[in-house]
């Protein structure tokens, strides 16, 4: 993967523009998973090309307390440039920060939406489909536990995503939060 941002309107805003190509391999996909699954397996080539526009004002990338970030991005992997199954994403993502009380409370909302679809009416690769679960999406679920799943009960993955969160942190000590 490579890709080059700059700094577009003022410090706090950038645009970035990638491109990736790598080889995803499919293995232990159980017995029972419907051919619209087992079709997958092996290997699999990702040409894709994408453009991200970034808002971010927090106030600190590892310990934000005020601020907020905001992102859309784009992508997109044809068939002509070497992708075995075309697709294309679009997501937005956005999150706030809101400290109370001298920062000893910080309270915090954001959301994630996304699609990802294959061109001319397909359905995505798998490996491209959302899954949800664990600690980057909804905590208390085991990771990528929240899925659709195809007619023999396999997690066959969702084409669109949308994830809110909200959470109230407390300083305990250093870099450690509760």
């Amino acid at each position: 993967r490579t890709s080059l941002t700059r700094r577009i309107f003022d410090d706090f805003t950038s645009i970035s523009v990638a491109y990736k190509f790598e080889n995803v391999d499919v293995k232990h996909i159980n017995s029972r998973a419907s051919s619209e699954i087992t079709r997958y397996r092996g290997d699999n080539l990702v040409s894709q090309f994408s453009i991200m526009l970034d808002r971010d004002t927090r106030d600190s990338l590892m310990m934000p307390t005020s601020g907020y970030n905001i992102n859309v991005m784009g992508a997109f992997a044809p068939d002509i440039f070497g992708t075995d199954d075309g697709f294309y994403r679009t997501e937005l993502k956005g999150s706030i920060y809101y400290p109370l009380f001298d920062n000893a409370i910080i309270l915090m909302a954001g959301a994630k939406f996304g699609v990802v679809g294959g061109f001319d009416g397909k359905d995505a690769p798998i490996f491209e489909r959302y899954f949800l679960g664990g600690g980057d999406s909804i905590r208390g679920f085991e990771f990528r536990e929240i899925s659709p799943k195809d007619r023999n009960g396999i997690r066959k993955g969702g084409q669109t995503m949308l994830v809110a969160t909200a959470e109230v942190s407390h300083p305990i000590w250093d870099f450690i939060r509760g």
